[in-house]
């Protein structure tokens, strides 16, 4: 509809190499914003052809961009849609590590001192992100940027006093940084400003900054939270709670001086408003060559009529917008009333029009959209799977998804079996790096295709001309997201793993495969939950972890390319109706359990997961 506007590619579509980030210039994207997973070879390469932005500041998603389901299945809140509940966010106690701790939250993202680096791999913009950030913190944390960008001197000690998760973490850009988990203490951890010290019956800060009444600090010993303090007035004298003693570390987490600053040195468009309050004729504000009007003409006031001050109060309240009445000049004749009502709609619709007048509209393009979709099926179920030995015992004709825990230890006997009975495709994962890219293209000679769990396994299906079957990561959810995909051709869907029974109800019968049976991932991990060096790790694939509910996960290890993904899957199997095409994820899913969820037998835990409540 709009051909000239410029298009942005989120990270939320999980963008992290070269066939993804061409797949979105074929398809008319001027910028990608890569996954934040991203290493600095694919970004230098993807750097050369199209435009990129990468994300420098602000909070870490633990799961892979885009492939986050923990919140959704859990709450019914799609973290994919902007209303995650951050279960990542939470205590979970860890096979192997033995104790409860924010296993996996991650530390916040900070690469200030890779700013240049950044410049050199090609990047057009860094991101900070501020989505429910306090306007301090995205004053601060703009302001430390654009210094590092200009050259000048910078520091994040402001910054680590609005908000600062983990001390900061160089993330996944120039290796992954060891500093990546934040498991002792979750949420803000401000900035140390000194000691605990006992003085008589109180605590105050042993340290050399003075503190201002409202000041808020966290206090910590080895690492973890122990209490809290409040700065009751000016001085070092503290009022504290919780078991703390002296000697712990205490941490600003709202510096009052600090906001008051920012506010003070806020930037304003001045105003010069003319106003004309007569009795008898319609109200009329004006303002930058903005005009509005009250609905109806002004009555006289039974008792007093509006004074200039109480206009010019009203008008000073300016709400969203960065806006200052420098100058008032208004005429009021005959004691005119307004409902405070009305005068306020007439100052919101001025602002509104004066802030957004010199808005460039897009053109609109009036076409219509082939909604159709027909997709050549050659098979009625999909069975996705682990072991390649394993009997389904089907009475369809079907396609296997061969997920291995190893790809470079592949049983090319097995496969060629198991291709004799049925097609096999090869799982190719949301996130690949060059060396797990080259490693996938190196095994599909023995494939009939490749199962694009992202928009790089469609990339690189499509530049290599083999059939592919579109995955349950990329979220097919509407009769777009179909025509799409069936204008493309060479591939089938499978619908999204949080589609409801209300939206199938919108789709003609043979849309895609719908995922009725199995396993539900709903994490993907691109570093080591476990904090372990590949020397030293325990090197089995298979683990588990439980929330503070009780409720358990399975964790599984698979390697690709020499790097270990981990992969969060819930312990209730997910069980729905029977669809003329069927989606089956059997790993973790022994034999005895996977006819128990055909028949409908009891004695397995099971959810019908979003298909009857849908997802918000």
């Amino acid at each position: 509809y709009f051909p000239d506007i410029e298009l942005h590619l989120s990270t939320q579509a999980g963008i992290n190499d070269v066939y993804g980030a061409r797949f979105a210039k074929e398809n008319s994207f001027d910028r990608v914003i890569l996954a934040r997973e991203t290493g600095e070879d694919e970004i230098r390469e993807i750097s050369k052809f199209i435009d990129v932005e990468i994300f420098a500041h602000g909070a870490l998603c633990t799961c892979f961009s885009g492939h986050c389901y923990m919140s959704s299945f859990i709450g019914g809140n799609s973290g994919n849609r902007g209303l995650c509940k951050q279960p990542c966010r939470q205590k979970y106690f860890l096979e192997t590590k033995d104790k409860w701790g924010y296993h996996i939250s991650l530390s916040d993202l900070a690469l200030i001192d890779r700013v240049k680096d950044i410049e050199n791999l090609g990047v057009k913009s860094i991101k900070i992100e501020g989505r429910m950030r306090s306007p301090e913190y995205v004053a601060l944390s703009a302001r430390a940027y654009r210094r590092a960008v200009e050259g000048k001197s910078y520091t994040l000690d402001e910054v680590k006093r609005a908000y600062n998760r983990g001390d900061f973490t160089e993330g996944y850009t120039f290796g992954l940084d060891d500093k990546i988990i934040s498991d002792k203490v979750q949420g803000n951890i401000g900035f140390s400003v000194g000691k605990l010290t006992r003085k008589n019956k109180t605590y105050i800060i042993d340290g050399m900054e003075s503190f201002s009444e409202g000041d808020a600090f966290k206090i910590l010993r080895d690492g973890y939270e122990v209490g809290s303090a409040v700065c009751l007035r000016d001085g070092k004298e503290i009022q504290v709670r919780g078991e703390v003693k002296a000697g712990d570390e205490v941490r600003i987490t709202k510096d009052v001086t600090l906001k008051d600053e920012l506010i003070k040195n806020k930037r304003y468009k001045n105003l010069s408003v003319t106003a004309k309050f007569i009795v008898g004729e319609r109200a009329e504000l004006s303002c930058d060559g903005v005009v509005v009007y009250s609905d109806e003409p002004l009555i006289k006031a039974i008792t007093s009529g509006l004074t200039e001050k109480e206009l010019k109060d009203n008008l000073n309240k300016t709400d969203k917008y960065p806006f200052r009445v420098l100058s008032l000049s208004s005429t009021i004749v005959g004691e005119p009333f307004i409902p405070k009502s009305k005068l306020n709609k007439m100052r919101s619709d001025l602002y509104e029009k004066i802030f957004s007048k010199d808005i460039k509209h897009c053109k609109i393009v009036d076409f219509k959209r082939d909604y159709s979709y027909n997709f050549n099926f050659d098979f009625s179920d999909v069975y996705l799977i682990d072991d390649l030995t394993r009997d389904l015992n089907s009475d369809k004709d079907f396609a296997l998804v061969y997920s291995p825990l190893n790809y470079k230890k592949i049983d090319v006997v097995s496969l060629n079996k198991a291709r004799e009975k049925s097609p096999v495709f090869l799982y190719v994962p949301a996130f690949t790096n060059k060396f797990q890219s080259n490693e996938i293209k190196s095994l599909l000679g023995f494939f009939d295709g490749i199962y694009a769990d992202g928009i790089n396994g469609i990339g690189l299906a499509r530049e290599l001309g083999i059939k592919y079957i579109v995955g349950s990561g990329l979220n097919v959810f509407n009769s777009l997201d179909l025509s799409v995909l069936s204008n493309m051709g060479n591939c089938v869907p499978v619908l999204s793993q949080e589609i409801s029974k209300n939206q199938l109800a919108s789709f003609k019968e043979d849309c895609g495969y719908l995922f009725t049976k199995g396993s539900i991932r709903l994490m993907e991990l691109i570093y080591c939950p476990f904090g372990k060096k590949c020397s030293s790790c325990k090197r089995d694939f298979t683990f588990s972890m439980k929330d503070e509910k009780g409720y358990s996960f399975k964790i599984r290890r698979y390697i690709l390319g020499g790097r270990c993904v981990f992969e969060i899957y819930n312990e209730a199997y997910l069980s729905i109706p029977q669809a003329n095409r069927n989606f089956y994820n059997l790993i973790g899913v022994g034999k005895a359990e996977f006819e128990k969820l055909k028949s409908g037998e009891t004695g397995i835990k099971i959810t019908c997961g979003n298909y009857k409540r849908g997802v918000l």
